[in-house]
């Protein structure tokens, strides 16, 4: 795998109020590819949830702080506004810089890029008021993922950022025996991200997500957590996410696929059925 590429793990936590999920059986499913369907998600077992976390500040007005763009590429600079939120773009207009970095950062750290996104940011300020709102009310939703630290394993990382971003522990979830999933794609700024899932079962509910402000990782980076049926995080996801959208299906696809093995299906007709 190229090492330029930049590679984020997650988990995606599912959730069944009637079916042990680790139960199901899996491992007929290990070594199958499957097929992506574009239906949408009419006949969906609403029992089945998958947990999402709301990103405090959406991902473009974060790389716009800090610089990540050309003074002379608008365009490039356009879609970065209209994939922030109504009141981003609104913050962007009526405050300091500084108080626009204090506010996703907390301090003026990072000094140095600091100082080129804000001579890039005095550049372009009267371009951005030029600019239409953006449609988006609230910044993006996702399975929780992040980067793995020096030395650590994609599995571990995995496990880190999922604990830091939902503030649950490891006695919430297990991990499901079954292959992690990839999502790879080029976003607006044409880099190449991949995104490795596993799989997990939420196996002690709590009554309530919260925003825990002991867990700094957690309160300087998510917004809400929401524990949803598959055609709600269907809605929540950005339309231009998708793979994200994807990953949806495939789940459903499974689902389907186990729920009606523990009916009565067959081996074969497991593999008929993906």
């Amino acid at each position: 795998m190229d090492k330029s590429m930049n590679i984020s793990t997650g988990i995606l936590c599912l959730y069944h109020d009637k079916i042990n999920i680790k139960k199901l059986h899996f491992h007929y499913i290990n070594n199958i590819k499957l097929n992506i369907d574009s239906d949408s998600f009419n006949k969906i077992d609403n029992d089945l949830k998958i947990l999402l976390i709301n990103r405090k500040v959406s991902l473009n007005f974060i790389e716009f702080l800090r610089g990540k763009y050309s003074i002379s590429n608008k365009n490039y600079i356009s879609k970065m506004i209209s994939m922030m939120t109504k009141n981003e773009f609104n913050m962007l207009k009526t405050m300091k810089f500084s108080d626009l970095w204090m506010y996703v950062w907390g301090d003026i750290k990072y000094k140095n890029v600091y100082i080129k996104s804000l001579k890039r940011y005095n550049l372009i300020k009267t371009y951005l008021m030029k600019l239409p709102e953006p449609i988006y009310d609230e910044p993006e939703w996702e399975f929780p993922k992040g980067r793995a630290e020096y030395r650590e394993t994609s599995y571990e990382c995995a496990n880190r950022e999922f604990c830091e971003e939902t503030g649950l522990t490891n006695n919430n979830y297990e991990i499901i025996n079954i292959k992690p999933i990839l999502n790879e794609y080029i976003a607006t700024n044409k880099i190449k991200y991949i995104n490795k899932y596993y799989f997990s079962e939420l196996v002690v509910k709590p009554n309530e997500f919260i925003i825990n402000p002991l867990i700094k990782e957690q309160f300087n980076e998510i917004g809400k957590i929401k524990l949803c049926s598959l055609q709600e995080a269907n809605k929540l996801i950005r339309e231009y996410q998708k793979g994200k959208i994807t990953i949806l299906n495939n789940i459903k696809n499974v689902f389907n696929v186990l729920f009606n093995y523990n009916k009565n299906c067959t081996k074969k007709e497991i593999v008929e059925l993906l």
